[in-house]
This record gives C-alpha cells, sequence and structure tokens, in this order.
C-alpha cells in the first residue's frame, strides 16, 4: 500500500517528528513544574502565556488571586495599578535591549503589604530570532531585608541562594529549550535551519572591591549612610559616611556616566551589572555573620 507522501517525505515520517516534539514539550512542563521559583512567560503585550504550578500558589498565598490560571490576562487585570505599570516598564527594557536582566521588583499585596522580589528576565525568541515576548524567574527576598531575621536563619537563606543560582542556570536552559521547539517542522524537513542569535557584548566595566559593595547596597534600596554602617560592621572598621559619598560621587557616576542614584541603578540594571551576592559582601549571609 502506498503511502501518503508530503512535499519532502512522507505522512508516517512527518507523524513521528510530531510525536517527538510532543514529547519534548512533556519533558519541558515537567522541567519547568520541578523548578521551586515563579516562572512565567508572556507576549508583547503583556498577555500571560504560561506559568508553573509555583508562581499560581504564590499569588494565592499573597491573595492576590483565587484562580486557578492567569494564562491570558495582564499584569493590569492581576496586581495593582502601581505594580502593573512597574511589571510593564521592566518588561519593555527587555523588548528594547534584548538582553537578559537581573533586578529587583517590588510587589504590593491588598493589604498594603511589600514583597521584594529578585528578578530574572530574558526575552523570547520565535524561530527566526525576532523577539515575540519575555520569559522570567523571580524569588521572594522579602525576608533577606530583615537584619535580625538574617542573623538567626543564616543557614536557611545561604541554602535559598543556592537554589536561586541553580535556577537561573535551570532558566537559561529552558528558555533555550523553548526557543528550539518554536522550530516549524515542515521548515525543518524541507532542509531550513536555525539561525544562531548573540547578545551584543555589554561594555566592560572593571569595578574596584569597593565600588561594587556600594553599587550592589545601592540596588538593595540602601543609602549611603546605611552602607556606611553595613560595611562598617562587615569590615570591623570605621567607613566613614563621606567615603561613600565620594565612591559614588567621584568613581561610579564617572564609570557608568551618570549624574544621580536612579539613573545609576537605572544603568546597572540595562547593563546586567548586578550579582546576586558580590563576593566581597558574602560575609552577610554566611553562617555566624554578625555584620547586620
Amino acid at each position: 500500500m502506498n503511502k501518503l507522501c508530503c512535499e519532502s517525505g512522507t505522512f508516517d515520517d512527518l507523524k513521528n517528528e510530531i510525536t517527538k516534539l510532543r514529547t519534548e514539550n512533556t519533558i519541558l512542563k515537567s522541567v519547568i513544574e520541578s523548578i521551586p521559583s515563579i516562572v512565567y512567560w508572556k507576549d508583547l503585550k503583556g498577555c500571560y502565556l504560561g506559568h508553573n504550578s509555583f508562581a499560581i500558589n504564590f499569588l494565592k498565598k499573597a491573595k492576590i488571586i483565587d484562580q486557578d490560571s492567569v494564562v491570558g490576562l495582564t499584569d493590569k487585570e492581576i496586581f495593582n495599578f502601581e505594580t502593573a505599570i512597574k511589571y510593564d516598564a521592566t518588561d519593555k527594557i527587555i523588548f528594547t535591549t534584548g538582553k537578559d536582566v537581573t533586578f529587583e521588583e517590588v510587589l504590593k499585596t491588598s493589604s498594603g503589604n511589600n514583597i521584594i522580589q529578585l528578578s530574572y528576565k530574558r526575552p523570547l525568541h520565535d524561530d527566526q530570532g525576532n523577539i515575540i515576548g519575555v520569559i522570567g524567574i523571580s524569588n521572594d527576598v522579602t525576608v533577606l531585608k530583615d537584619a535580625e531575621k538574617l542573623k538567626l536563619e543564616n543557614a536557611k537563606y545561604r541554602a535559598e541562594n543556592q537554589v536561586y543560582k541553580k535556577s537561573i542556570d535551570a532558566m537559561s536552559r529552558i528558555a533555550n529549550i523553548i526557543d528550539s521547539c518554536k522550530v516549524n517542522i515542515l521548515e525543518n524537513r524541507l532542509g531550513k535551519t536555525k539561525k544562531d542569535y548573540h547578545d551584543s557584548q555589554i561594555p566592560a566595566i572593571k569595578f574596584s572591591k569597593r565600588e561594587e559593595q556600594v553599587l550592589y547596597l545601592l540596588c538593595m534600596g540602601k543609602n549611603p549612610k546605611e552602607i556606611a554602617n553595613i560595611l562598617t560592621k562587615l569590615e570591623d572598621k570605621s567607613i566613614a559616611t563621606k567615603t561613600i559619598y565620594s565612591v559614588i560621587n567621584k568613581q561610579l557616576y564617572s564609570k557608568l556616566d551618570v549624574n544621580s542614584y536612579s539613573m545609576l541603578v537605572e544603568k546597572a540594571i540595562k547593563l546586567n551589572l548586578l550579582k546576586f551576592v558580590p563576593n566581597s559582601l558574602s560575609k552577610l549571609f554566611t553562617e555566624n555573620s554578625r555584620t547586620i
């Protein structure tokens, strides 16, 4: 019996490819569900295309939603206006620059509480390399802002730090898998291949230990006086507030070509210069630390 043929192969071959793709998608969903972080992806209009169960459970616990899915909704339909506007602004940075970024986002709950999230986002591409959305992963780091809890639960937070780093690596792999799954089956059969897309290189900016510490703590919402106090405790020697002002005004402003705190933080985010925890500040999160 003759097999039904398509332009570049048999119907059975095409069916096998579809089955293989379905299997890959099943594995991909399983990987996303296994990540202990908020995972989501949206289109260019800010409409949610998917998420994992962890994301829904987080939103329910925060009493933001009571449904089991937000697919098809936008941030303005889920969060309060102020939070939605901020989320939309960070998404636009991704769409404009085409680069991965790591930064803090503040989520305001209906009860008026703030939940601080450390988020990693990257653009989502189609098979032609066009940006069609954003994929992100977020972790609640509100507790890391509480100095007393940090002293009492160093071991717990150190473990969460490791989970976050592993999640970032997993997120990158997932995004690459999603990109690959966007390649059309028939185009593959016709011999077309996916292009390689590489982000342009971020300008190389070298920071001293002190510059790195000050920049990180500024981005964590600390003012110069608070930074001076933290570094004094960390290094067990007096660090004057004017020293911090000098690092900011004479060194960081010059290196990043800005003239205000807000511009400094914004540019650091756009250039993806921030680390989760700089090595020189790691003592803040180690066991038995009394620096904060």
